[in-house]
């Protein structure tokens, strides 16, 4: 059943914000056009919101893989210096254009080391592009980061599998089944076992 959503000023705190909400509530109901004009006349009437720029950027990679580019500058643009926006829009490259999405994922980390989103996406970046000693150190950084995730040491031991380090890989295997016992499946399984080179 279709919900009609009326624009209401009182639970916000300006035009330009019940535009934004209304239009994240269009999307959720798959009305991508309608949520994009909400923005774009929350844009209009305040240039400088960059909720609505980031929203509007969200909502309108399901109509065109471009544009949300243009919303992203934007908002680098009105604040150069938070690193928020530069790791959104590297995920953005990341999903479009690699070798751009490695550049802004550096000036990312740059600014925020310990942005462990960034670190994966780097991370597996380099895995894809053979680069295992590098990507050895963004999830090593990941593990340090958050050693209580089972996905980090699952993934840092793909990577010690990858560099042929077995027992390391190992290791960091068990590290996960000890916080996640899910992960014990990867320590049976043979497709995975003959995978990392661990056959008996």
């Amino acid at each position: 059943m279709e919900i009609k959503i009326e624009i209401d000023t009182k639970t916000t705190p300006s035009l330009a914000e019940a535009y934004i909400y209304r239009g994240i509530l269009l999307s959720k109901q798959l009305k991508w056009k309608e949520a994009v004009q909400d923005l774009n006349k929350a844009i209009e009437l305040d240039p400088l919101n960059e909720q609505a720029y980031l929203v509007r950027a969200d909502i309108i990679q399901v109509l065109d893989e471009d544009a949300p580019l243009k919303d992203y500058n934007k908002c680098i643009e009105m604040n150069p210096n938070k690193v928020e926006l530069y790791a959104a829009r590297a995920l953005y490259y990341y999903t479009h254009n690699k070798k751009e999405a490695l550049q802004e994922m550096t000036k990312a980390l740059e600014m925020n080391p310990l942005d462990v989103q960034i670190l994966g996406c780097r991370g597996d970046y380099y895995r894809d592009e053979g680069m295992y000693p590098e990507a050895f150190l963004d999830f090593h950084k990941i593990v340090e980061i958050t050693p209580n995730d089972a996905s980090a040491h699952y993934c840092l031991a793909e990577v010690l599998f990858d560099m042929g380090y077995k027992e390391a890989g190992v290791k960091s295997l068990k590290n996960a089944v000890q916080i996640d016992p899910d992960y014990e499946k990867y320590l049976v399984d043979p497709f995975w076992r003959r995978f990392c080179g661990l056959e008996d």
